[in-house]
């Protein structure tokens, strides 16, 4: 039931984590490389796993935006029994990825040093354990996005109990125009430094127990 909460977060060259198995996790991340060779048209090689690379020509990115979405969703339906868990998310990773290249790739088509352009899809594994309980960029990641930001003012409690008028974590309380974050999923309200230092050891609220999500734009 826990990992109901699990939703992903979506970065301009991130996404995860996207659930593979039970309690099994990846996070991709997409990275481009520049790169020059002299040949006849400018080409752009995708490169979703370590056996699997596909050459395209560059142009194909840069007409529109859906286009280049379009090429990458091409590419990952060809290469599904390769990288089963980029096709069971394909809405996600077919979209973030291409628009992450159709700005690459306009840059790199406009640049005469650039002939071609390798995109990475760089795949991290984590554990539900993992995930919840390691301490690297993509969990931090994960973390910081199930809080939302805001200005406290005393206005925003109507009910004025202890709760909602001191951080819970470091029992101190708020003053007026102090930056603090609510957790996306109950609404329950931190310093930030508080939370976060919480989540290292327990990635639930410490006033209602639920487990923090980040919302995801797309749906699958």
């Amino acid at each position: 039931m826990e990992e109901y909460y699990l939703m992903c977060f979506c970065t301009e060259d991130s996404v995860g984590p996207l659930q593979i198995a039970s309690q099994e996790y990846v996070v991709v991340k997409f990275l481009a490389t520049p790169a020059f060779l002299k040949i006849e048209s400018k080409q752009l090689h995708i490169h979703l796993n370590q056996t699997y690379t596909k050459a395209i020509l560059m142009e194909s990115f840069i007409t529109t935006l859906e286009s280049a979405i379009h090429e990458v969703e091409i590419i990952v339906d060809d290469a599904r029994d390769i990288i089963p868990h980029l096709y069971l998310y394909l809405p996600i990773v077919g979209r973030l990825p291409g628009t992450f290249l159709s700005i690459e790739a306009t840059k790199g088509f406009n640049n005469d040093l650039i002939s071609i352009l390798h995109l990475e899809f760089q795949n991290q594994y984590f554990t539900l354990d993992q995930l919840v309980n390691v301490h690297n960029q993509p969990t931090f990641l994960y973390k910081i996005g199930c809080l939302d930001k805001l200005v406290w003012q005393s206005s925003n409690d109507d009910s004025l109990n202890s709760i909602n008028i001191m951080c819970i974590v470091c029992l101190e309380e708020y003053a007026d125009d102090e930056e603090v974050v609510s957790i996306t999923s109950c609404n329950h309200v931190f310093h930030q430094e508080c939370i976060m230092r919480w989540f290292r050891d327990h990635f639930r609220c410490p006033i209602c127990r639920i487990r923090p999500s980040f919302s995801v734009n797309f749906s699958i």
